[in-house]
């Protein structure tokens, strides 16, 4: 029981040193206002000004109706 423990201890401990070494690496990141901060206008050149539709959502949903109330309004129509 204390072999497993430790052998836990030990993974738990190796972990958190990878974890701590691969944070340490990793570069910050701040928002930009615009784009020109992570493009060169050199490098990029915007030919077609236009938007693609490629996906449509619909949602459709069956208006219930009352039988009872329904054959009374539709009664009183001529």
């Amino acid at each position: 029981m204390s072999s497993y423990l430790l052998g836990l201890a030990g993974a738990a401990i190796g972990a958190i040193v990878i974890c701590m070494i691969l944070r340490s690496s990793m570069k910050s990141v701040h928002r930009a206002a615009s784009a020109a901060n992570y493009i060169d206008p050199k490098d990029f050149e915007l030919l077609d000004k236009k938007d693609t539709y490629i996906d449509k959502t619909v949602t459709r949903e069956r208006i219930q109706t009352n039988d009872s109330n329904s054959s009374n309004r539709n009664s009183g129509r001529k």
